[in-house]
């Protein structure tokens, strides 16, 4: 007897398209342990994306940045962190026109008062101490949390406090063993793996790339900040990949290279590596620096920066392709 296919009930008739890329927003979490930079580090990556808001549960911390790091507005927010507070922040944000928006952080509207966990126990009193029973109640609060944080109009960063990881496993004798197993976000389980790309901080300011969707990230990227924030809005407005990216620019540095050795006077840049060229040489001297920049005005021309710089910038490139996921 065949597997039973359902028929056609005059319901919305379902076809298939071709996949392709469109422009997101972004979707990044930040974890690390008090100390790692988590703040600092949202507000650097943030600067590409245009006009900041920052909801700050982290005793104004944000503010000690203003200026110095980036210029933005915050609301500070006070207990208790009932996550439809949370919810109302974002809402206020998208309407006062805000590019992109840092939360820092959303463990408050988990552990501290009137976050999920104090819910829980609110809702267990209800229920005779019964736990399981109360997360009945308090899921749905949850879930609507983080559907609200995935469908945000706006860039969405979300910093998120991190404990060390155990796990019991047993030794030879069969006795049980605690085994530190690295560090995990004061969050629900799983929260960090819905964000486009979750980075975790280490104590050297290195973020540890523990997923990504954005496939030309590097596994560890030494002091995330500006750099990084280019090369993510790049991949949320264009689809094309950051690995795909780098090969572009490579192929057309290759390309003008060969055209000086013949004797070329001038090449035509594609926009995207002239911009890359331009903020490189201009910010460093000649050093290769930042990943993606905008056209400035009045860039130097190929004559003004020589044939050296850019060998040291295609060389960096290269470095870079080679240190990708795994990418060809």
């Amino acid at each position: 007897m065949g597997d039973h296919v359902p028929t056609d009930h005059g319901g919305p008739k379902m076809k298939f398209t071709p996949a392709t890329r469109k422009k997101i927003k972004l979707r990044l979490a930040i974890s690390g342990p008090s100390g790692t930079g988590k703040t600092y580090t949202g507000l650097t990556i943030a600067k590409p994306f245009g006009k900041i808001a920052v909801i700050d549960t982290e005793n104004r911390s944000a503010s000690r940045y203003a200026e110095e790091v980036a210029s933005f507005d915050v609301l500070e927010m006070a207990p208790p962190y009932h996550p439809d507070e949370l919810i109302k922040a974002l809402q206020v944000a998208h309407g006062q026109g805000y590019d992109v928006i840092l939360v820092d952080s959303l463990s408050h509207f988990y552990f501290g008062p009137g976050g999920i966990l104090d819910l829980v126990g609110q809702y267990a009193k209800k229920h005779r101490g019964n736990s399981h029973a109360a997360w009945g109640d308090v899921t749905p609060i949850y879930n609507r949390m983080v559907e609200t944080l995935l469908r945000c109009p706006m860039h969405l960063i979300c910093t998120m406090r991190a404990k060390a990881d155990y796990l019991v496993t047993k030794d030879s004798d069969g006795k049980s063993v605690i085994e530190k197993v690295g560090m995990a976000p004061i969050m629900r389980d799983g929260l960090e793996y819905e964000f486009d790309v979750s980075l975790m901080l280490t104590r050297d300011h290195t973020a540890i790339v523990e997923k990504s969707r954005c496939l030309g990230l590097p596994v560890a990227i030494e002091h995330p900040g500006e750099d990084l924030g280019r090369m993510l809005l790049a991949w949320t407005e264009d689809g094309q990949s950051a690995a795909d990216r780098l090969r572009s620019q490579i192929d057309d540095l290759e390309a003008t290279l060969s055209g000086i050795s013949e004797g070329h006077a001038r090449y035509e840049f594609r926009s995207e590596t002239l911009s890359t060229l331009t903020q490189a040489i201009e910010a460093k001297g000649g050093q290769p620096g930042h990943i993606l920049g905008p056209v400035a005005d009045g860039a130097p021309t190929l004559s003004t920066w020589g044939e050296k710089p850019l060998r040291v910038w295609l060389e960096w490139l290269k470095r870079q392709k080679e240190s990708t996921n795994g990418q060809p």
